[in-house]
């Protein structure tokens, strides 16, 4: 059996020429890799600069391009949807898609907040000043994150408590339909659970950063490759 394809979701920026560009930062690609997986661009299927381009103005996706979507998306084993400055229509779409189809899912940072906000559209918010700093970049650990021992994080993690690092500036919003599992101390969540799919896991860090340092952050990249080549055999027996 072949090594599972795990999608990234392409974020939009601007190239050293100032021309939009779509990226892919090589602390996921490389997390992929190291945990046995192919990583694989998902590219956005609209016609549309999207870094130039205000979100209000972008077109909503045409049956066509959803079905274009869904071609790429029927490809992969696992999709990740990484950090960025913009979400768009594309990452909710996926992410409906992977939960019709049980596909396993990654959600870092922005694409936690995506998750949180994709049912009840319940947007993230600015963090508080007044809480502690989480857009601190400059260290590999910033704070304490507390886990619920009844989650699949715990499972994975094996601990209730995990030193992360930290760079947000907005933060997810409780929803009703996903299970927070894990809090900072001064009260933001850190990860969400979708309890209906079998791997559907947000992070408000970024675990791609440590997986080379720390032995626990490589195992959330390793149960999510594990994931996928379960999907993969189900997939192989459902065609």
């Amino acid at each position: 059996m072949r090594k599972p394809r795990i999608g990234i979701m392409l974020r939009p920026t601007m190239n050293l020429v100032d021309e939009s560009s779509l990226a892919m930062e090589e602390a996921y690609r490389c997390a992929i890799l190291n945990s046995n997986g192919i990583p694989v661009a998902i590219t956005p299927i609209q016609d549309v600069y999207y870094y130039q381009t205000k979100l209000s103005e972008i077109p909503k996706m045409t049956l066509e391009e959803k079905e274009m979507l869904r071609s790429e998306l029927d490809l992969l084993d696992g999709i990740l949807l990484p950090g960025g400055n913009k979400m768009c229509e594309q990452d909710f779409y996926a992410l409906e898609y992977a939960i019709e189809k049980d596909i396993p899912i990654l959600g870092i940072c922005l694409g936690m907040q995506i998750m949180s906000c994709y049912h009840d559209k319940i947007f993230v918010e600015p963090n508080d000043e007044k809480g502690l700093d989480h857009r601190m970049i400059d260290k590999d650990y910033v704070h304490l994150v507390t886990i619920k021992k009844d989650s699949l994080l715990y499972q994975i993690i094996g601990k209730e408590e995990l030193m992360v690092n930290s760079l947000h500036r907005y933060h997810a919003i409780e929803n009703k339909h996903y299970q927070v599992v894990a809090y900072s101390f001064d009260g933001l969540i850190e990860a969400l659970e979708y309890p209906k799919c079998s791997f559907h896991l947000g992070l408000q860090w970024h675990p791609e950063r440590l997986v080379r340092i720390d032995a626990k952050e490589k195992k959330i990249f390793d149960m999510f490759i594990k994931a996928a080549i379960q999907y993969q055999k189900r997939k192989k027996t459902t065609n």
